[in-house]
């Protein structure tokens, strides 16, 4: 399976004419205990083939840096099939960058469509727990509308959900939706809502310019999509192709 991996470069920000190096920021709810944020998302790039994207936050207590590992599998699959193995990779650079295993772990996931639901949570958090057995985990489905997960309150699947909580972002005036299917870190509606804008750090921002939902799953979703486009425009003849390294 092809698989690449971002490589984190030094990100300046432009101040008063200078060029400056980017504030490293603490995050209240994150001081309280080594948290590892990660999210992932799947493009589809052919008729056989998607890209899946997994994101992570590597430094701790703030939400700085970010890295993405990246892998092909088949179109028809609606999981993130290396998901253990992409996930035992970052977490290993968590521990390196902060010689801190991680005690919670929140997972923002993109791009599930309710009749994916239950087989995509149940599928991603068994391996989430393969890897960090015993790290208190929160599961949270992320959509840009958040008018797609309203009927899915009364539906056949509303025993999965602990809480939804939404909100506007101002800047890009977009709805999102934050469907909660797991918690293990006392998470309210409010406290969700404070994570997610927390995470919107300026580095991240500035970076992004159209970022309106948590950073871990639009990075993920936008990363997929970057991959595709390299692997459209650089692939070999016979079909082969390598997945990008994408510098964020």
């Amino acid at each position: 399976m092809a698989t690449g991996r971002e490589i984190e470069t030094k990100v300046l920000r432009c101040d008063a004419g200078r060029r400056q190096p980017i504030i490293h920021t603490a995050i209240p709810f994150m001081l309280e205990a080594p948290t590892f944020n990660f999210g992932g998302d799947i493009a589809p790039f052919s008729s056989s083939i998607s890209i899946a994207s997994v994101v992570a936050s590597l430094d701790w207590p703030g939400a700085n840096v970010y890295r993405t590992l990246l892998s092909s599998q088949p179109r028809n699959e609606v999981i993130i099939t290396d998901l253990n193995s992409q996930l035992s990779e970052l977490v290993h650079e968590f521990h390196q960058s902060t010689k801190k295993m991680p005690i919670r772990i929140i997972y923002f996931r993109n791009g599930v469509t309710e009749d994916q639901l239950r087989h995509t949570f149940e599928h991603e958090i068994d391996a989430i727990r393969m890897v960090c057995p015993g790290a208190r985990i929160t599961f949270v489905v992320v959509a840009q509308k958040s008018h797609e997960f309203l009927g899915s309150e009364i539906g056949e699947d509303c025993n999965l959900t602990k809480f939804f909580c939404s909100h506007v972002d101002e800047k890009s005036n977009t709805h999102v939706g934050y469907r909660v299917l797991h918690d293990d870190n006392y998470f309210t509606p409010d406290k969700i809502l404070s994570l997610c804008t927390d995470l919107l750090i300026r580095r991240v921002r500035w970076r992004f310019p159209q970022l309106s939902m948590a950073p871990p799953a639009y990075i993920a979703h936008e990363t997929a999509l970057m991959a595709c486009d390299y692997v459209e425009k650089n692939r070999l003849d016979d079909g082969t192709f390598f997945l990008p390294r994408i510098f964020i």
